[in-house]
C-alpha cells in the first residue's frame, strides 16, 4: 500500500506546501532515510527547508519512491493534505496559525506532524523524534464523508483533479 506525506511551512489555510512524497513514506521510514531524518529533526526552518528540499531530490534518485516537488504543481487529486496519510510542518515560534499554541498563538518553534484527517499537531522532539501513534480523526466514518471537516487541522485548498491549474505531476500517476 502506498504510503503519501505533504510537507508544509506554517499552519492554516496560508501554510505554504513545499513538496510530497509518494510510497513507503511513513515517518518511521523517514527517520531512517539521512534527509528524512534532518527534515523531521530541523531546529530551523531553513534546516527543514533544506532537508525537505534534498529529501525530494533523493528519495526519487535511491529509487524509495515518488517525489513531488511544487514546480510540478498539486501532484492529488483530492484539493487538501487531509486524504493523505501524514503531514509535516515546521511552525516557527509566534504564528497566527500555530498548532496547540495559546491564544496569542505562541507555540514551540519545531517541527509538527498529523495523520491525514488528523484532528491535532504533534510536536516531534528533535532529540527523540517519536511519530505519535494516535492523530488522526476520532470518528473515522465521520471523516471518511468530508476528510476536511471540523475538528480536522485547518491546511491550504488546492485545485482538485479537472480544475484549472492542474498539476502535471497528476497525470503522470493516472
Amino acid at each position: 500500500m502506498g504510503t503519501r506525506t505533504d510537507f508544509y511551512v506554517d499552519t492554516g489555510p496560508t501554510a505554504e506546501w513545499i513538496g510530497s512524497l509518494q510510497f513507503g513514506c511513513h515517518p518511521d521510514n523517514l527517520l531512517k532515510d539521512w534527509y528524512g531524518h534532518a527534515a523531521l529533526t530541523a531546529r530551523t526552518p531553513a534546516a527543514y527547508r533544506a532537508a525537505t528540499g534534498q529529501l525530494l531530490f533523493t528519495w526519487a534518485v535511491n529509487g524509495l519512491g515518488a517525489t513531488h516537488p511544487p514546480r510540478h504543481g498539486w501532484p492529488w487529486p483530492w484539493n487538501t493534505s487531509h486524504c493523505n496519510d501524514w503531514i509535516v510542518t515546521f511552525a516557527d515560534g509566534d504564528t497566527a496559525n500555530g498548532p496547540d499554541g495559546d491564544s496569542t498563538g505562541n507555540v514551540d518553534s519545531g517541527v509538527y506532524m498529523t495523520a491525514g484527517g488528523g484532528y491535532t499537531w504533534h510536536r516531534l522532539d528533535p532529540d527523540n523524534p517519536t511519530p505519535p501513534l494516535r492523530c488522526g480523526p476520532s470518528n473515522f466514518a465521520q471523516w471518511l464523508s468530508n476528510p476536511a471537516a471540523a475538528p480536522a487541522v485547518e491546511l491550504p485548498v488546492y485545485p482538485g483533479s479537472g480544475d484549472p491549474g492542474d498539476g502535471a505531476s497528476r497525470h503522470w500517476w493516472r
